[in-house]
Formats: structure tokens, C-alpha cells, sequence
């Protein structure tokens, strides 16, 4: 049984595959002796056929030939063949070769410069050094005394008292003011100066000042009680707003000057050197002043006086050049 079932199925494979043909199975039935089975008849399977694959249609692959045109060749080449460049094209520049650069070494630092002393003091002397400054000298007494040297602007002194005495003769100022007077026998010397302004001379104190070539000085007080005065201005003028008095004695080298104050007493006394092209004009002579002037030069044309009232006892003269 279980042979003829495997022979069965082996022939449906066949015929599922297509292998063509009607096949018919008969039963193979061996000789058995004894009660045999009656097998069913099998029927015929039809045959199956496989199905040919459609052919893939193939369209014909198209060649297109590609024409390449050659550059046409510049027409340089029928004259000359070697040349293969345009000749319309501008030449390249030259290679641009730059400068060499110098390797710079840094500056050094600077130094600094230690700042300037304006003024240095030793002692009693004190030396300036400030063109475009200023210095004030405090109120000296007590017989002190102050030596100034060197270059200032503007120099300021306040009063002068006891004997004190200041020396300025080395010194070079632009300008010279005295806030205060001049007291008690005190005594101060100037150097040069562009500009003065004075104020009293008092109690036969002295202001000094005949080695300056100031061009202008202004005495807004007076000079008293036997003090003296000597400024040389040769080439600027003096105005004298105060009086001079009390036995003062005045010495005046300038070309110019103008006493706007009274002159009085017997023993006063004042020198007048005028320069060249020089004059002098005063309010009032009175008591027995003496008022005298002369020439700086012999040569010099005769100067201006501008006379105000001279007293029976007072004596106004013009002395010869150089004589006193």
C-alpha cells in the first residue's frame, strides 16, 4: 500500500513539472496469494504545461557621433608657425619685488628727566630759575637780610622793615612789584627789570636800583625823611605820583620824567641826568629844594622842561654834561 501511494505522487510531480505525456498508472499488483484488495482506478491527470516566458523586446541602441570642431588656428600661424600665443594680449607685468624691510630695533625708554628746581635756598641766598614764574618775598624784619639770584618773571616783595635788607643785583625779572614800602633804614637793590612799581621809601630807608636799564618805573608813594632813591631808566621814563620830602636825596638817570607830587625841604635834593631827545616836567618846588639837570651827552640837543611852581628858595638849574 504504502508503495503504490509513493509511486503515485512521484508521477503528479512529474506531471506538475511539465514533463509532458498522458501517464496512466495501472496498478501493479504482485502475486499474493490470499484475499486480495480491490484498488480504485485511477483517471488520467491532465498534463501541465508551462507557460514560455514573453521575449523582452529590445529597442535598437542609437550611436550618435559627435562632431568635434578643432580650434581654428590664429592666423599667425600661416606667417609664422611658431607662434602659438595671441599677440593681441597685453605682456604680464613684472614680478613686483618688494623692499627688503629693515628690521627696526625698539627705541630705548626715554629717560625721564627729573623736574625742574625753580628755586634752590641756602642759607640767606636763594637762586631762581623760573623765566615764566613768579616769586614772592614775605614781609621782612628784624634786620634780616635775603640775597636773590638768578632769572623770574615777575617778582613780589612785601614790605621791607628794621634794617632788613635785600639784594636783588643778580637777579633778572621781567617785572618788579613792591606791595608793601620801604621802612626804618631798610635797604633794597635791584638788578634788571623790564617794569617797576614802587611804593614810600620812609625813615631813611634806601631803594637802589641805578645798574637796571628799566624802560618804565612808578613810584605810587612818596620818598621821605632823609631816604634815598636812585633809578636808572636811560632809555624809558619815571612818573613820581607821591612826594618827595624831608631831606630825601634823588639820583635819576632817564629821559623822561614826571613829578606829579610836591617837592619840599631844605635839604632835598634831586639829580636829573636826562639822555638824548630827553624831558621833565613837575607840579611844585617849594621850601629850599634843589632841583638840578644836565645833558647825559654835550652833544645832545638842549631837553624839554615843562615848569610847574618853583618857590623864591627853591633852586632850579641846568648844570654842564657830567658835572654835579
Amino acid at each position: 500500500m504504502k508503495t503504490d501511494l509513493l509511486v503515485g505522487g512521484f508521477f503528479i510531480v512529474l506531471a506538475a513539472l511539465g514533463l509532458g505525456g498522458v501517464v496512466v498508472y495501472t496498478s501493479w499488483t504482485p502475486e499474493v496469494s490470499g484475499p486480495q484488495t480491490i484498488r480504485p482506478k485511477l483517471e488520467p491527470i491532465a498534463e501541465f504545461k508551462k507557460k514560455a516566458a514573453e521575449p523582452v523586446k529590445r529597442e535598437p541602441v542609437k550611436v550618435v557621433a559627435v562632431e568635434s570642431k578643432p580650434e581654428p588656428l590664429p592666423k599667425t600661424m600661416d606667417e609664422n608657425p611658431k607662434a602659438l600665443v595671441k599677440t593681441d594680449l597685453e605682456p604680464l607685468p613684472p614680478p613686483k619685488i618688494e623692499p627688503k624691510k629693515e628690521m627696526k630695533l625698539p627705541d630705548p625708554p626715554l629717560e625721564k628727566k627729573p623736574p625742574t628746581v625753580k628755586a634752590i635756598t641756602l642759607g640767606n641766598v636763594t637762586k631762581l630759575n623760573d623765566p615764566d614764574g613768579e616769586y614772592v618775598v614775605k614781609t621782612m624784619t628784624g634786620g634780616q637780610e635775603i640775597t636773590l639770584l638768578g632769572k623770574i618773571k615777575t617778582l613780589k616783595i612785601d614790605s621791607v622793615n628794621e634794617r632788613s635788607v635785600l639784594d636783588a643785583t643778580r637777579l633778572d625779572a621781567e617785572e618788579i612789584v613792591m606791595t608793601g614800602d620801604i621802612n626804618s633804614g631798610s635797604k633794597v637793590l635791584l638788578g634788571k627789570a623790564h617794569t617797576i612799581k614802587i611804593r614810600s621809601l620812609n625813615d631813611q630807608s634806601l631803594l637802589d636800583a641805578s645798574e637796571m636799564d628799566a624802560e618804565n618805573v612808578l613810584l605810587t608813594g612818596g620818598v621821605n625823611s632823609r631816604s634815598t632813591l636812585k633809578l636808572h631808566v636811560p632809555k624809558g621814563s619815571i612818573v613820581i605820583d607821591g612826594e618827595i620830602n624831608g631831606d630825601a636825596q634823588v639820583e635819576i638817570v632817564a629821559k623822561k620824567l614826571d613829578l606829579r607830587g610836591a617837592v619840599n625841604g631844605p635839604q632835598t635834593y634831586i639829580l636829573l641826568t636826562l639822555s638824548k631827545g630827553g624831558s621833565l616836567q613837575f607840579r611844585r618846588l617849594s621850601g629850599g629844594v634843589r632841583l638840578h639837570y644836565r645833558k647825559a651827552d654835550a652833544g645832545d640837543p638842549a631837553p624839554r622842561i615843562e615848569r610847574g611852581e618853583v618857590d623864591a628858595r627853591a633852586d632850579l638849574r641846568e648844570l654842564p654834561a657830567g658835572q654835579k
